[in-house]
């Protein structure tokens, strides 16, 4: 069978250093084309992007090539470095070390886009350190409270 056949998703949630809101809505704008680009050139792409001043949320196809951890590691690379440059340098730009990921199957796709469409929304609602809690008990991962974002 000569032949691959595979579909990977997975919705990424990244957030600033210290939760600091650095992501203008300006910056966030911005931010999509970098990730599509960024996303591109490794043979996966963006389906829904968006976020808060403190973190975002990607939801993307991952090429059958690529680990969701190259992926994440060159999106935050590549991201912090064009952050940067929008801020003129002014302020020291960082991700948070971590990131979260969860898998997302092809029948949750529109869903899960447009949860991460609606985050202004949601964040009248819950805050950061409530949304990825609910993240992690729905999906049985383990963690320890004290180490949340």
């Amino acid at each position: 069978m000569g032949q691959y056949f595979s579909r990977h998703y997975d919705h990424l949630i990244i957030a600033t250093k210290k939760r600091r809101p650095l992501l203008s809505e300006k910056i966030r704008k911005g931010l999509r084309k970098v990730i599509d680009e960024t996303l591109k050139n490794r043979k996966c792409s963006a389906i829904a992007v968006n976020g808060t001043e403190d973190h975002i949320h990607i939801l993307m196809e991952i090429h059958r090539s690529e680990s969701l951890a190259g992926v994440a590691r060159n999106l935050k690379s590549f991201t912090a470095k064009w952050i940067r440059h929008e801020l003129d340098n002014d302020i020291e730009f960082q991700w948070q070390s971590g990131w979260a990921a969860f898998s997302v199957s092809h029948s949750n796709l529109k869903s899960v886009a447009d949860f991460i469409n609606k985050q202004s929304e949601v964040h009248k609602k819950m805050s950061f350190k409530e949304e990825m809690k609910s993240f992690l008990v729905k999906h049985e991962i383990p963690f320890d409270e004290r180490y949340l974002y």
